[in-house]
């Protein structure tokens, strides 16, 4: 099978495309093989820059299935190109072939089908690959129509390695009744949204190894219900302002976000709905919170990378959880800037119960762990430093019957834990001592047998129980608290024991001991 590029020399053989179209100087051309004669018949022929759309799309309107290669070359669009059948494939000459919306068209370059937010799949196997699609905003600004590629009611669909380029609205949009396909290795730069995917009747989209670039409102946005969406692998880049949001699933249902690097804009990645998964992403400076999850049920944040968010003063966070119950966030690394220090919470979560914070990683300024009117919670095995004036574990508002323990609070300055719920239980904590032991000793003199020894607790509250064991026959006569500083705090047990039998002269008998705040 020889290559396309024998069209343009006449060779009539079997081609690697079913249509071709290509352009001379002054004229736009387009031709279809024919198994019948075994060779190559025009179809369409035009003005180069003036008919360049209708062409592509007589190109297109004569293949029953099959791929059309639109050859290198700049064409200018005074209309869509609308795609009606299936099992078709749109292909250029990499970023050599460029799609151009003339000026004032107002249209989305690239249309499969046109019903308006249908239930209906009306075709399927559709593949745009290997091409530019350049908008040209300037000189077009149409509000609704304002589009890159968009595909509705399309199913089993591929884009990959397309430039998208100075679109209105958004790069490649996703809706109706659309299911299953892939958008991969794109790039999608200087748009009002780079990839969007919308309705309840998306599901198992895959959205890979995308680069996406100076967009003002999403990157990638997931809405109105679409489920079983997988973003992996992308890039995601805007400028540190107010507006611009990396990732956003504003809702969608058991959706994957995984492996992203998101940079800037106002937030890192939004996250409303059911059953999403947000794991190994790493998120670089946005301007407020890193991954906030708003409204939400049931949401999993893992393993992800924060990096010196809150430049901009609002909402502050690594992670900002609001109205999301049942949620799991877990083995998460957020650190600030050491120098600039904007971010004031690592992770913070407001009527969230039913909750899970696990062996999370927060150095940030203020407050590592802000529990809020959230109850039934387990905050377990986490590590929080902060700076002069911190707490480690912040619990407030109505939160009760939380579990805070096994976490590393011993790098914070001001406060390891600070807790409000009267059966919120706090337990087993580094740098926060709810519990403690040791040995006190007392040295005999071969004749007396009542001994009282003074024991520093060491612990947090002087509400404690306390427990004395004696390691021969004796009595625990008294065990009772002194504040021997004066501080009004208690911070001495003092015990009071009697031996049956006098320990002998210089004997160091040892007396056991246990405190617990209560």
């Amino acid at each position: 099978m020889v290559s396309v590029d024998g069209i343009l020399r006449g060779e009539e053989h079997p081609p690697t495309a079913n249509a071709v179209v290509y352009k001379t100087e002054d004229k736009v051309i387009a031709k279809k093989y024919s198994e019948k004669r075994d060779r190559w018949i025009r179809i369409a022929r035009g003005e180069a820059g003036v008919d360049d759309a209708e062409v592509i799309q007589k190109a297109l309107d004569s293949l029953t299935t099959g791929k059309i290669l639109i050859k290198r070359g700049t064409y200018l669009l005074n209309n869509y190109i609308l795609l009606q059948k299936s099992n078709v494939t749109i292909e250029g000459e990499g970023f050599n072939t460029v799609l151009k919306q003339s000026d004032n068209a107002n249209l989305p370059l690239i249309l499969g089908q046109q019903h308006e937010f249908t239930t209906v799949v009306d075709i399927m196997n559709i593949i745009i690959r290997n091409l530019v699609i350049d908008y040209n905003k300037a000189n077009n600004t149409h509000e609704s129509d304002g589009n890159g590629i968009v595909l509705e009611n399309v199913c089993k669909f591929v884009v990959q390695n397309v430039l998208v380029k100075d679109v209105y609205r958004i790069g490649i949009l996703v809706r109706g009744a659309s299911e299953g396909g892939t958008i991969k290795a794109n790039i999608v730069t200087d748009c009002g949204d780079g990839i969007w995917v919308t309705c309840s009747g998306v599901k198992n989209i895959e959205i890979e190894g995308n680069i996406i670039s100076g967009y003002e409102r999403y990157g990638i946005a997931v809405e109105d219900y679409a489920e079983k969406v997988v973003i992996s692998g992308n890039l995601v880049k805007s400028i540190k302002t107010e507006g611009p949001i990396g990732i956003a699933l504003t809702p969608g249902n058991k959706n994957v976000v995984t492996g992203n690097i998101v940079l800037y804009g106002e937030k890192g990645i939004f996250v409303a709905g059911q059953g999403n998964i947000v794991s190994n992403n790493i998120v670089i400076e946005p301007l407020y919170t890193g991954i906030k999850i708003q409204d939400a049920l049931g949401i999993c944040v893992e393993d992800n990378l924060i990096y010196n968010a809150g430049e901009g003063g609002t909402e502050p966070f690594g992670i900002l959880g609001i109205n999301s119950p049942q949620m799991s966030i877990q083995s998460n690394i957020i650190v600030d800037d050491q120098e600039t220090k904007t971010m004031t919470h690592g992770i913070f979560i407001d009527a969230c119960s039913y909750s899970k914070l696990l062996g999370n990683l927060s150095i940030v300024k203020e407050i590592g762990f802000r529990i809020k009117d959230s109850n039934e919670c387990i905050i377990v095995a986490n590590k929080a430093k902060t700076d002069a004036g911190g707490t480690g574990i912040y619990e407030e508002g109505t939160s009760n019957y939380n579990i805070i323990a096994l976490n590393n609070v011993r790098e914070n300055p001001y406060r390891g834990i600070t807790f409000s719920g009267a059966y919120t239980l706090v337990k087993h904590n580094i740098g926060y001592t709810t519990e403690n032991s040791g040995t006190a000793k007392v040295t005999g003199n071969g004749t007396d047998t009542t001994f009282t020894v003074d024991i520093t607790h060491g612990l947090v509250k002087d509400k404690l129980v306390a427990k004395i064991t004696l390691d021969r026959e004796g009595t625990v006569d008294k065990v009772y608290l002194v504040d021997k500083d004066g501080d009004g705090f208690k911070e001495t047990l003092r015990v009071v024991v009697t031996f049956a039998t006098a320990p002998a002269d210089g004997e160091e008998v040892p007396i056991y001991w246990y405190a617990e705040v209560v």
